[in-house]
């Protein structure tokens, strides 16, 4: 509070305070009191404060590297108000070089996050860091050359215009590429944040002398708002556009899970079909080879049965002409030639009935008399 006193005394006696500014605490001499005046900065540096604090915190909840740079760049905000907060205790021209150079930090920390998204690059620590020493350098120089510092405050202006300009372009770039509506509330955001640099570039020059951010004209209260509306929506546009971000990052590896489970199934079912196949050629080879057994065997049986039935038929003829000569012969030597015809019969049956196993024909189904069949089979 008493920085804050310190401050806005030092802002009311500054010699380049400009003429508008000094007219408007005029007016506002009649209406708010210091107490109130020092109440309402104390106000705006509470939530320009807090706000990138609590974007910070609630950011940290992404693991990726563009948005911890984004939201560790709105979280150094707070850093930069707090150092044009408290200049009567720094000293003012360390810390307005110190808060304008983190504030170019800011600016290029955040298109770095857009072009890690955009393009996928990595951070340019070394360019990023030659930028803002170079820019605190040419601060430095003009402040000590100018004594109303009327020349670095066109330069800080310009420099932001041309910041803003630069991260407006990243994000509708990227917006374009995403099509991610939360990002247009980051773009809304630094077109907000652009129109304060404008507005106070133009009353620097319209006026010639700087504007000082805590002195409570319109130009330096819309600075503040513009400030404050631009954290709350590029932190929730960006929380958003994480968000959404996350969300198709889970839908895409729920695509990808199925589409592999289906794969799988796919190849589960194509060795099956395989398998099936393999088994059906197996038994097709089994039963080939048994064919082929069969028709080796039923050759060889043709064989052997036709080497058997001729012996058999002149056995048969033998013994029956021996039947017709032994009419007159004992009955036990009748009996014995009768017993070798019907001996004889039977193997010409037994011959006659695997000829026609193995002849190949049409199938003649005919009655069966099972008494007949068994009768030369049971004793």
């Amino acid at each position: 509070s008493t920085s804050i006193d310190s401050t806005v005394s030092h802002a009311s006696h500054d010699p380049v305070v400009t003429a508008s500014i000094q007219a408007s605490t005029d007016t506002k001499a009649c209406l708010m009191t210091p107490a109130a005046q020092n109440l309402l900065i104390l106000i705006f540096i509470v939530l320009l404060v807090s706000l990138p604090v609590m974007s910070w915190l609630i950011g940290r909840q992404y693991k990726e590297s563009s948005a911890r740079l984004w939201f560790s760049a709105i979280a150094l905000d707070a850093v930069m108000i707090l150092l044009l907060a408290f200049k009567t205790v720094i000293g003012e021209s360390i810390s307005e070089t110190l808060s304008h150079s983190l504030v170019t930090l800011i600016f290029l920390l955040m298109g770095a996050a857009l072009n890690m998204e955009r393009r996928e690059e990595a951070v340019p620590v070394k360019r990023i860091g030659t930028v803002v020493v170079l820019f605190g350098f040419i601060l430095s120089i003009l402040n000590d050359i100018d004594g109303t510092k009327f020349y670095s405050a066109v330069w800080i202006n310009f420099a932001y215009i041309l910041l803003s300009t630069y991260v407006c372009w990243l994000t509708f770039a990227l917006i374009k590429k995403t099509g991610n509506i939360n990002l247009r509330y980051v773009l809304l955001g630094w077109l907000i944040s652009l129109s304060g640099y404008v507005w106070r570039l133009i009353e620097t020059v319209s006026l010639g002398e700087r504007i000082l951010i805590f002195s409570l004209t319109p130009v330096s209260n819309w600075i503040i708002v513009s400030n404050i509306l631009t954290i709350i929506l590029i932190s929730l546009g960006y929380l958003g556009y994480m968000q959404d971000k996350l969300i198709q990052s889970k839908l895409d590896l729920a695509v990808r899970t199925k589409q592999a489970e289906l794969q799988r199934q796919l190849a589960e079912t194509h060795a099956r079909e395989l398998g099936d196949i393999i088994k059906q050629r197996d038994h097709m080879v089994m039963v080939n080879s048994r064919f082929q057994a069969i028709s080796g065997l039923a050759l060889f049986n043709s064989a052997i049965i036709h080497e058997i039935s001729q012996p058999v038929s002149g056995l048969t003829l033998c013994l029956q002409r021996l039947s017709t000569q032994v009419k007159d012969q004992p009955t036990s030597i009748r009996d014995s030639v009768f017993a070798a015809n019907k001996m004889s019969d039977e193997i010409s049956r037994i011959v006659s009935t695997l000829r026609s196993l193995i002849q190949q024909g049409s199938i003649d189904n005919q009655a069966l008399n099972v008494a007949q069949t068994i009768q030369h089979i049971l004793p």
